[in-house]
């Protein structure tokens, strides 16, 4: 399943009243509600929620809806170098139908194959906000946390990504495209929950007519010009008999879902025919670069060294 924030989407989400779904600045609304829109999670699920911070709201909403409540964030230290991260001791103990692990993604803290759902919120992309994606001595570090998730996703299971991400540029995050995770998690043996789903490019998104930018003045708070970014969703499962955790969009959404049977675009003015068409597992991608078996290999190739 892949699919991003859309004015549509949103409004309607509201409309219906799905869960976390509000219109703000930075597109919370839209990514928080996104996944609660979409899937039908049992009572008594195993269900891991990385990086909530100090306000662990998913797990709690996954509590009271009857599941085994998780959540993986490194504790708050003070004087680190963001210092409103982390969890707080106050925290953990005012939320004791939740368990908390403490670390990070990346560091193999909680077991493996133990949780029927993972969810990662406008998370993945702060790996990178002290470090560059093409590190000659790390390059990359975020495959790592993705590995990491995988490991920890019970046969069956599905995870949950949405990304802030900039269409246009953002220096230090050159190197870094969502395509090449798609890629690195096929490479793991995931598969999209919905293999009919298309994935679009950046430049399909930065053109589409109904999709929805951060505001600038959240942009401009730290940056020199107004970047384009948007939240994009992804949803994957990995293989396996158990699936407690299913795709089940609320009825009312479903016709404006990227699901393969709507006509997303492309926007007026843009032509796809350039960017070039794959095919890998039966999904379609486009995408905007080239050398796609290259890219493929090299996944596949980092995906055993991180094994190891």
């Amino acid at each position: 399943m892949f699919d991003w924030a859309r004015g549509s989407v949103l409004k309607k989400m509201i409309e219906v009243g799905i869960p976390q779904a509000f219109h703000d600045p930075w597109l919370k609304g839209w990514a928080a509600a996104w996944p609660l829109a979409l899937l039908k999670i049992p009572s008594g699920a195993r269900v891991l929620d990385i990086g909530s911070g100090n306000h662990p709201y998913y797990a709690r909403r996954f509590a009271s809806m009857g599941c085994e409540a998780h959540v993986l964030e490194e504790p708050s230290v003070a004087g680190a170098a963001h210092p409103g991260w982390g969890v707080r001791e106050e925290t953990v103990r005012a939320n004791p139908d939740i368990v908390f692990h403490l670390g990070l993604a990346g560091q193999d803290v909680p077991p493996a194959s133990a949780f029927d759902l993972i969810t990662c919120i406008s998370v993945l992309e702060h790996v990178y906000d002290s470090r560059k994606v093409v590190d000659p001595d790390d390059p990359m570090p975020h495959l790592n946390f993705l590995r990491d998730m995988v490991r920890m996703l019970a046969p069956g299971g599905v995870m949950v990504l949405t990304v802030d991400f900039f269409l246009n540029d953002m220096p230090h995050w050159r190197g870094w495209d969502y395509l090449l995770d798609v890629e690195f998690l096929m490479a793991c043996g995931m598969g999209l929950l919905s293999p009919s789903s298309k994935i679009y490019s950046r430049t399909f998104l930065y053109n589409h007519e109904d999709t929805l930018f951060m505001a600038p003045e959240g942009i401009l708070s730290f940056a020199d010009r107004y970047y384009r970014s948007t939240s994009v969703g992804m949803m994957f499962r990995k293989p396996g008999s158990a699936e407690r955790v299913t795709l089940s969009p609320h009825p009312s959404l479903a016709p404006l879902l990227n699901l393969g049977g709507i006509q997303l675009g492309p926007s007026e003015g843009e032509s796809l025919e350039h960017d070039g068409r794959a095919q890998i597992g039966g999904l379609e991608m486009i995408a905007e670069v080239s050398g796609r078996d290259l890219c493929r290999v090299l996944m596949q190739r980092i995906w055993g060294r991180l094994r190891r």
